[in-house]
């Protein structure tokens, strides 16, 4: 899961994510295009590790190390902490 989202993180649209800050608004929309669907729950968890800024931006890549930390998302097979 790791290198998948790793990947994506490379491979994704300029368009989308202005020098890794993302409105958060638009979160689901690029969680989305990477094929990555989380509750509501789950995005408040990622953001407890990316701060949003005073335009409502968030750093997409502290997002995504917030995603990383979501249990079910951890304990997916592929994901290197996994036993």
């Amino acid at each position: 899961m790791t290198e998948l989202l790793g990947s994506v993180m490379k491979t994704r649209r300029p368009s989308r994510a202005d020098m890794g800050q993302v409105n958060v608004h638009d979160l689901d929309g690029v969680l989305a295009n990477m094929g990555i669907y989380l509750t509501d729950n789950e995005v408040q968890q990622a953001l407890e590790y990316a701060a949003v800024d005073e335009d409502g931006k968030v750093n997409l890549n502290d997002f995504v190390k917030g995603v990383k930390t979501i249990p079910l998302i951890a304990g997916a097979e592929g994901y290197p902490g996994k036993q």
